[in-house]
C-alpha cells in the first residue's frame, strides 16, 4: 500500500473530462469517458485515509512522555534522547514530512 495525494488525483483524473461542453454536443466516447472520471473520482473521495496523522500524532507524543518521564526518573540520557527523537518525529509528522527551510 503506498500513499497518494488524492485531491492531485482527481484534479489529473479532471483532464478526461471535456474542456467545453457547452453548446458542444459530446460523443458516446466521450459521455463514457465523462461518466468514468465522475465514477472513479467519486471511489476515492469515499475511500477512507490508509493514515490517520492526527493517532500518529498522538501516539508519538505519548511514546516521548513516557520515555522523557522515565529518563527524568532515573536520570538517563539516552531515555530523554529517545524522548527527543520521539519530539522530532512529531514534528515531521504534523508538518507532513514536508521540507520547509
Amino acid at each position: 500500500m503506498r500513499l497518494i495525494d488524492a485531491d492531485e488525483l482527481i484534479k489529473r483524473i479532471g483532464k478526461w473530462m471535456p474542456k467545453d461542453p457547452c453548446g458542444k454536443e459530446q460523443t458516446i466516447e466521450e459521455v463514457v469517458a465523462t461518466d468514468i472520471a465522475v465514477s472513479v473520482c467519486m471511489e476515492i473521495e469515499e475511500t477512507p485515509t490508509a493514515f490517520d496523522k492526527e493517532k500518529v500524532i498522538e501516539e508519538l507524543r505519548s511514546e516521548a512522555s513516557r520515555w522523557h518521564e522515565s529518563g527524568v526518573e532515573f536520570k538517563d540520557e539516552n531515555e530523554k534522547g529517545v524522548a527527543a527523537g520521539f519530539r522530532l518525529a512529531t514534528h515531521i509528522v504534523e508538518k507532513g514530512g514536508v521540507k520547509h527551510d
